[in-house]
């Protein structure tokens, strides 16, 4: 997404509004300690996120303080017990 929105022609983009792409605009929220460390260390390995890109809390628990205009999942690698 990032990579999309920062190349793309349709999106004229500022110095201002390149460095909020870059530092600002994506972050994570994951419960597992080591996926959350894996994310972070692809985002930095990708010139993406500022101090805290992925916050590491149960995403679901109760409504955050933050609110956000789009929301990526991957969907769970392996059927969840409470499914048929």
């Amino acid at each position: 997404m990032h990579d999309y929105i920062s190349k793309a022609d349709e999106y004229k983009l500022d110095k201002d509004d390149k460095r909020f792409l870059k530092e600002q605009a994506l972050s994570g929220v994951e419960i597992v300690d080591g996926t959350a460390r894996l994310c972070a260390m692809n985002l930095f390995l990708h010139g993406i996120g500022g101090e805290e890109p992925v916050t590491v809390r149960d995403a679901l628990s109760s409504k955050g303080a933050i609110e956000f205009d789009m929301v990526l999942t991957n969907p769970r690698s392996e059927r969840s017990r409470a499914s048929p």
